[in-house]
């Protein structure tokens, strides 16, 4: 079998382009244009998938391979036809050697992975805890080094990491409002939010229209907030005197923030068992959404 795989027999050949896709498959049979080729299709196909079913972002790494299954089917057919072609004494670039292609691979693998943990990274939306901003299904970047030189600002949505340990989501990835700075104090009032003791202005918009839980089409009231450095953002209130409509004053301490949901009555925030959020629990800022999770299309709108 190995020995096969080393002559680059046609049906070696077509295992690689089905399992590995065509990139690695036709470096593998030292074609290496061809594979350059296969790479720019495989980029345009994966475009071309997500935004007509962006839902396969949904399936993970069995998504992607599905995704690229087409395209690996074709490589496959066309591997095996240049196989068959090719003369056993041939000699290959060395690209084409075992441990070039593990080391295209793994370079791809490293890229990939960097990008993710020190650059940007996908999170989706599994909650209504930031209707009307963030829906659920939405998929947006995070930008992971946007604090690395200043803390985050009021207004911003930012993920980070649930601290408290008495919480069933403990270490789970949140996505909240920056609300209070350290040294602010910040209190719901009759679902008014006082900053520093001064309401932060609400000015009532058209309803925000969308189905609950069983399909019934309801109608929420919508607001506008807007911060003293003028930001502005939407927030929904389910209805009066919800339980966190009325709280206490929270001072925020040094090196914290305090969060809130969008969705005012139906977020677990700084209000509630999150608490005060560390600097060191904060994974970044979004950025960008870009699948729209209640219309299933793909778009690149800023998340404000």
């Amino acid at each position: 079998m190995i020995r096969a795989f080393k002559e680059r027999r046609p049906w070696a050949a077509a295992l690689v382009n089905l399992i590995f896709g065509p990139f690695l498959g036709m470096l593998y049979l030292g074609r290496g244009g061809i594979a350059f080729l296969y790479l720019i299709l495989g980029f345009g196909l994966a475009a071309l998938l997500l935004f007509f079913f962006p839902l396969v972002l949904t399936l993970g790494s069995t998504g992607t391979w599905l995704a690229s299954f087409p395209l690996n089917v074709i490589g496959m057919i066309q591997g095996t036809y240049l196989a068959r072609k090719r003369s056993t004494i041939e000699p290959l670039p060395r690209y084409a050697r075992w441990y070039s292609l593990v080391g295209i691979n793994l370079a791809f693998f490293i890229v990939a992975f960097a990008i993710r943990a020190f650059l940007y990274q996908p999170f989706s939306i599994p909650s209504a805890a930031m209707e009307p901003s963030l829906n659920i299904g939405d998929y947006f970047f995070v930008s992971k080094r946007a604090y690395d030189n200043a803390g985050p600002q009021r207004g911003d949505v930012v993920v980070f990491k649930m601290p408290n340990p008495n919480s069933p989501d403990y270490n789970q990835d949140f996505v909240k409002r920056v609300i209070g700075l350290p040294g602010d104090s910040v209190q719901m009032i009759n679902g008014q939010v006082f900053l520093n003791s001064k309401p932060i202005p609400k000015k009532r918009v058209a309803d925000y229209i969308r189905p609950d839980e069983f399909g019934v089409v309801r109608n929420v009231q919508r607001f506008t907030e807007t911060l003293p450095s003028g930001r502005s953002y939407y927030v929904l209130d389910l209805g009066p005197n919800s339980n966190e409509d009325n709280t206490g004053i929270f001072v925020v301490p040094a090196g914290h923030y305090f969060m809130m949901g969008d969705n005012r009555d139906n977020s677990d925030d700084s209000r509630m068992s999150v608490g005060f959020v560390p600097a060191e629990d904060l994974v970044g800022k979004a950025v960008v959404k870009f699948v729209d999770g209640q219309h299933k299309t793909m778009i690149w709108d800023p998340v404000d």
